[in-house]
C-alpha cells in the first residue's frame, strides 16, 4: 500500500513538472508561431502581389507617400499606442510599409530598395542616441531612385535624402550611408558594444569603416561617404525579412544586448493591414484627409525617428 501510495506521489509531482515546463515553453512557441505567421503574409505580400511597373510617375509617389504617411499604423499619431516611451520610433517599420505599399500598388521587387544612415546621429555627436536611420526607396518612371520617407516631408531623391539626413542628424558629416535590398529592415544590433569596446566589426559600430570589409562599393556620384552593398553583405550585416531563416529580422520584438523590447504589435498589425487591402489600389489607407492635415514626427521625443539606443540600454 505504501509502495502504490509512492508510486502516485511521485507520478503526480511528474505531472506538475511536466506541467510546469509546458507553460514556461507555451510563450514561446507561440510568439514564433506568430512570428512565422506574419513573416509568411509579409512574403506572401512582396511576392504574389502584381507587378505591372517599373517605376512611378511623380503623383503615384505622392499617393504612395501619403498612404503611408497616413496611415492607421505607420502614422505619427500611432506611436503613442506601439512606441509609449518613444524608445523605438519605427523609422524601419514605415520603410517597410512602403515597401508593402508599392507592391500592392504593382511596382516591381527589383524596383525597390533601402538606404541607411549609421553613425553618432542627433545634435550631440559625443553622446549620440541615435544610431542609424532608414527609408525605403522606389523607383520613378525614368528609373532615378526615390525615397519616401514620412519624416522627411516629402518624396525626395536619393542624394536628396542623403543631403537632408547630414543636414540635420549628422553635424560633423561621419555617418555613412548604404544602400541596401528592400528586405534589410534593420541592421543587425543584437550586440551594440560601447564605443570604448567596439571591434569595428558590426555595421552599427562607430569605428566601422566599410573600405575594411568586403562588399561594400563606394557611390562618390551620391556622396563621399554612400556605400552599395552586395547580397552577401546585406545578409551578413542587416537582418533581413527574406526567405532564408539565417538572421532573420524578428517582426515581434527588438532584441539588443539580450535586452528584449516589444513591437507591441506593430508589425503584426501593420503586415495584416496591408494584406487585406486591395491590390493595386491607389488610396490604401484613409486615416487623415491628406498629409498636410496630418501632424508631424515630434523631434523632441522621437529624434530621426529611429531607436533611441541610450534610453533603451539605460546609459
Amino acid at each position: 500500500m505504501k509502495a502504490k501510495i509512492h508510486n502516485s506521489a511521485v507520478f503526480f509531482c511528474f505531472f506538475l513538472l511536466l506541467f510546469a515546463i509546458s507553460e514556461v515553453t507555451a510563450i514561446p512557441v507561440a510568439e514564433q508561431t506568430l512570428n512565422e505567421a506574419v513573416h509568411k503574409s509579409f512574403l506572401r505580400i512582396t511576392s504574389d502581389s502584381p507587378q505591372t511597373t517599373s517605376g512611378f510617375d511623380y503623383s503615384q509617389l505622392e499617393t504612395l507617400y501619403e498612404n503611408v504617411y497616413n496611415h492607421p499604423i505607420a502614422c505619427f499619431d500611432a506611436l503613442q499606442k506601439y512606441d509609449p516611451q518613444g524608445n523605438i520610433g519605427f523609422c524601419f517599420g514605415r520603410a517597410m510599409a512602403v515597401q508593402l505599399l508599392a507592391r500592392k500598388m504593382g511596382l516591381k521587387k527589383e524596383c525597390q530598395a533601402r538606404v541607411f544612415a549609421i553613425g553618432a546621429l542627433g545634435q550631440d555627436p559625443k553622446n549620440p542616441d541615435w544610431r542609424f536611420h532608414t527609408s525605403a526607396m522606389v523607383k520613378d518612371e525614368k528609373g532615378e531612385w526615390y525615397t519616401i520617407d514620412p519624416v522627411m516631408g516629402c518624396p525626395m531623391t536619393l542624394k536628396q535624402w542623403i543631403e537632408k539626413e547630414q543636414g540635420e542628424d549628422d553635424p560633423e558629416r561621419k555617418a555613412k550611408f548604404y544602400i541596401t535590398t528592400a528586405d534589410c529592415v534593420i541592421p543587425d544590433i543584437r550586440i551594440f558594444p560601447a564605443v570604448s569596446k567596439e571591434t569595428g566589426e558590426g555595421i552599427i559600430e562607430i569605428s566601422f569603416n566599410p573600405k575594411d570589409h568586403e562588399g561594400f562599393t563606394l557611390r562618390p556620384e551620391l556622396n563621399p561617404a554612400a556605400y552599395e552593398l552586395s547580397a552577401a553583405a546585406c545578409e551578413k550585416y542587416f537582418l533581413t525579412a527574406t526567405e532564408a531563416p539565417a538572421e532573420r529580422f524578428d517582426f515581434l520584438k527588438l532584441v539588443c544586448n539580450d535586452i528584449e523590447v516589444s513591437y507591441n504589435g506593430y508589425f503584426v498589425d501593420l503586415v495584416k493591414s496591408i494584406e487585406q487591402s486591395v491590390p493595386g489600389h491607389l488610396t490604401i489607407a484613409l486615416h487623415a484627409a491628406h498629409v498636410t492635415n496630418s501632424p508631424k514626427l515630434n523631434r523632441n521625443i522621437y529624434g530621426n525617428g529611429s531607436i533611441r539606443f541610450n534610453a533603451l540600454l539605460n546609459k
